[in-house]
């Protein structure tokens, strides 16, 4: 084990210090591409981009930023760009606790990636729509976007969100308690992390295998995991993750019965859960220090962190937001119907049309061979026979051609059909007794 903690630990080292600062130096240079770039599409894509860098540490900065690339979007039409910064503003209200804003925000992202067809986008939209659904316990509706998103993503070659793909599946095993599962696919992120250098989502990878190993009750790999996390999320300046990971290792704590390390611990995950506006683990944290506190007989100060616990609980998970998520999701599935149902229409339209013109030209070739047989020495018998059924096969066809125009025109009400089939039939009929009667006369008379 310690041999195995100590290759952990010295790739990671490695790694991590091509990380050092990196979130101060990303969001400088952005700022500084900003003011010397004049072109709107670029400022666009630097904001969502500014506001992505600020979403974790501050999330008042990140939805400035989107919401100055939403306006500039929308008055030039630059509809990619209009997605990004929906993204952005979805993020920003996901990570502090607004799920039912976030996930409309996501929708109207989605509708615009897919109006444009920007598969890279409809996968990163699948995606957060996913990790909306896993925060709220639909994990069935989670996994079917993820797992959409990664299809995608594969067929796109693109490692970095392939990463972000198995790691928000791993968790949403993990939330299951499917533990194999959430191993398997949380430890192929991890190993892709490495190997393609995926520095933003190292601390993640981390804190989240530490929570699989802690439910797995290897407490000391676990540990081992949350500490290296830290590290990486101090340095992006993830204190979403962070407070989570600082969670985990008061649970461990607690679970060892060292009760001041686990107080000690919680109180760091509260008050990073307090900079970051999260409130899951500002009520996770306060649950725990009000259990342990209790447990300490310490009730002043168990029912203080009680009633934080619960205010922040509230602020997530009140009927009233769990009920907009539902109807979100409800009118998103039957969006996507709709699309399917469409697309169904489409390609049998495709398919009606190729069978209408593969009729019209069998028609067409048969009246050119009975033409070729008319002019040699060929029963009369059997030219009007098939003269007769090339008749009744052009004004089968003329029917079947009208039928939807004439069912579309009606709205489909019998009466008004059988009197305009009347109609129609009265004009055909005539016809196919003329030229019924040409047929006899010119093909069929023969010596």
């Amino acid at each position: 084990m310690k041999m195995k903690s100590f290759l952990i630990a010295s790739s990671l080292f490695l790694f991590a210090l091509t990380s050092i600062h990196a979130q101060d130096s990303v969001a400088d240079s952005l700022r500084q591409l900003l003011t010397g770039t004049k072109d709107d599409t670029s400022r666009v894509l630097i904001l969502a981009k500014l506001s992505s860098a600020y979403i974790y540490s501050e999330p008042d900065s990140a939805m400035k930023f989107a919401h100055e690339g939403l306006r500039l979007a929308q008055k030039i039409k630059y509809f990619m760009g209009e997605a990004w910064c929906l993204n952005a503003i979805g993020a920003t209200l996901m990570v502090t606790g607004n799920y039912p804003k976030a996930l409309e925000t996501y929708h109207e992202a989605l509708k615009l990636r897919e109006l444009i067809n920007d598969s890279a986008g409809i996968a990163a939209s699948m995606t957060n729509i996913g990790i909306i659904y896993a925060q709220q316990g639909d994990y069935r509706q989670a996994l079917q976007y993820l797992f959409k998103a990664k299809e995608i993503d594969e067929a796109l070659q693109d490692e970095r969100n392939i990463t972000s793909d198995l790691l928000n599946i791993g968790e949403a095993y993990n939330k299951m308690n499917r533990i194999d599962s959430a191993l398997l696919f949380t430890q192929r992120a991890y190993e892709m992390a490495l190997q393609h250098k995926v520095e933003d989502k190292m601390g993640t990878v981390l804190n989240n295998l530490g929570n699989i190993h802690s439910k797995m009750a290897n407490n000391n790999l676990a540990l081992e995991f949350y500490r290296l996390g830290i590290s990486f999320s101090i340095t992006r300046g993830n204190k979403n993750v962070l407070g989570e990971s600082y969670f985990g290792i008061a649970e461990i704590y607690k679970k060892s019965a060292q009760g001041d390390s686990a107080i000690y611990f919680a109180k760091k995950a509260l008050i990073t859960g307090q900079e970051s506006s999260d409130p899951i683990i500002v009520s996770d944290a306060g649950m725990l220090l009000a259990d342990l506190y209790e447990t300490a007989n310490a009730n002043d100060s168990a029912f203080h962190y009680f009633k934080i616990a619960v205010a922040a609980k509230d602020s997530v998970f009140s009927e009233e937001k769990v009920r907009q998520v539902q109807v979100l999701g409800f009118n998103e599935r039957l969006r996507q119907q709709e699309i399917a149902e469409e697309k169904a229409r489409a390609a049998k339209a495709r398919m009606d049309n190729l069978q209408y013109t593969g009729i019209a030209l069998f028609i067409l070739t048969f009246f050119i061979l009975l033409l070729i047989l008319s002019a040699r020495k060929v029963k009369p018998g059997v030219i009007e026979f098939f003269g007769l059924l090339g008749l009744l096969l052009v004004f089968e066809f003329i029917s079947v051609l009208l039928d939807p125009v004439i069912g579309k025109f009606t709205h489909h009400t019998p009466v008004f059909i059988l009197l305009i089939s009347v109609a129609v039939a009265s004009l055909l009929v005539p016809i196919h007794h003329y030229l019924t009667r040409v047929v006899k006369e010119k093909l069929g008379r023969r010596t």
